[in-house]
């Protein structure tokens, strides 16, 4: 086998084994969670992080309304306070792994996201902006 063919088999083989989040929508990950537990995940929802209540939910309403079980409880141990200050009360893309069995604080949500490795607000559209303020 000649070294280019080597380095291809080689290349191949090191990505093959390199995980990459896969964007899934909340109702899927509640609606389905053995097909992706213990895998890594990017998701969309509104975040609210209180004491013992970090999660990240399908709307706010779901939030306002305390319908825990439309959301997933997330692990905000590796992101610093200010950020998660700023996050607070927003529109937000999560990516971490999954996990079905650890449903957070009394176990009162669907699941939840740890080992978080990306958080970052979501812009909104231009029509949901307060008139003069950018982004």
């Amino acid at each position: 086998m000649t070294t280019r063919a080597w380095f291809l088999v080689f290349l191949f083989a090191a990505t093959a084994t390199t995980a990459s989040a896969r964007e899934v929508s909340l109702i899927n990950l509640i609606a389905t969670p053995t097909a992706f537990h213990a895998k890594p995940v990017v998701i969309l929802g509104f975040l609210h992080s209180e004491r013992e209540g970090d999660a990240v939910y399908l709307h706010r309403d779901d939030w306002e309304q305390g319908i825990a079980k439309n959301g997933l409880w997330i692990d905000v141990d590796s992101i610093p306070v200010e950020r998660l200050k700023e996050l607070n009360n927003r529109y937000v893309l999560v990516e971490g792994t999954f996990d079905m069995v650890n449903q957070g604080h009394l176990g009162s949500w669907s699941g939840s996201i740890h080992r978080i490795t990306r958080i970052e607000a979501l812009r909104p559209l231009p029509s949901q902006q307060a008139p003069g303020r950018v982004n």
